[in-house]
């Protein structure tokens, strides 16, 4: 399990700036606040500071340092490079497997 958003809304103290990444196809970034609820088995449970109904677990290796009861912000950013990368990919793996019936 790598990241999950259990999401309801989003409002309040969340934002949206610009990335400080310097790489091409980067998009604006969306940052928010998080409580960090509790550590369960190695997995970060952090609730949204606005609505503790929105909860994303990670993994704790991903943040080092964090302990309970820390406010942290989480930032999204989409990598549009990366992504149209990915699925170029994909699509030529795709017609590859076509062309082999």
């Amino acid at each position: 399990m790598f990241c999950i958003l259990h999401e309801k809304g989003f409002g309040g103290d969340t934002q949206t700036r610009p990335s400080r990444h310097k790489h091409q196809g980067l998009r604006a970034a969306r940052i928010m606040k998080f409580t960090v609820d509790r550590i369960e088995e190695g997995i970060l449970v952090l609730l949204l500071r606005v609505d503790e109904g929105v909860k994303v677990e990670i993994p704790s290796v991903l943040a080092p340092g964090i302990c309970e009861g820390d406010i942290v912000d989480l930032t999204i950013t989409k990598d549009e490079t990366e992504t149209d990368a990915a699925k170029q990919r994909v699509s030529s793996l795709i017609e590859k497997l076509k062309n082999k019936k």
